[in-house]
């Protein structure tokens, strides 16, 4: 909670100031029990989990599973840094996206990154984040290369603890939305 409210105070001040607005907010991985689910569920009713498994190399690796009933069918495992920033992804097809550094995920200023498709083929990307009185929103601009980002503008709102409970996604004319239902934390 000290992390966000830090973020929200550094914004304020600095927010014109884009190279010293590159503050970061949201969940602290550092101390996520091994097991941990997250439940969510998409507006269109479908629900998915994502399960942290560990760490490897200094990542949190997380595997999403679509979740149909009782079955669980893997989607992807995903690999993000200690702030929550996804790095990779190897999909259930066996395609692996690589971003670099980082997605810019909850990354206050502009954060440019580049993404590398299934192919290898990198594509250039700006994001520019800001807080909000009702959370984060985030733009996603397509700068040149290998055009593979999956959404333009998204919005986000958390919890006391600094967890993504809602995201709005913008892409074009399509909008969704996903929402956190439950976490289950093992003993």
């Amino acid at each position: 909670m000290r992390k966000l409210w830090l973020s929200l105070i550094l914004a304020a001040l600095f927010g014109p100031l884009q190279a010293l607005a590159q503050s970061h907010l949201g969940y602290d991985y550092r101390n996520l029990k091994k097991g941990t689910v997250f439940v969510y569920e998409r507006s269109s009713g479908e629900e998915f989990e994502l399960r942290f498994v560990g760490k490897r190399q200094n990542l949190y690796v997380f595997e999403a599973h679509s979740i149909n009933g009782n079955n669980k069918i893997y989607d992807r495992t995903i690999y993000r840094n200690v702030k929550g920033q996804t790095v990779r992804m190897e999909r259930s097809d066996g395609a692996t996206i690589k971003y670099e550094p980082h997605n810019c995920f909850l990354v206050v200023g502009q954060c440019d990154h580049v993404v590398f498709d299934r192919n290898g083929n990198p594509g250039k990307y700006r994001a520019n984040g800001k807080l909000t009185n009702r959370g984060y929103t985030q733009t996603t601009e397509y700068l040149n290369g290998s055009k593979f980002e999956p959404f333009m503008k998204v919005r986000m709102k958390f919890d006391k603890d600094g967890r993504e409970v809602t995201r709005q996604i913008q892409q074009g004319g399509k909008k969704s939305q996903i929402d956190l239902k439950k976490v289950i934390i093992p003993n």
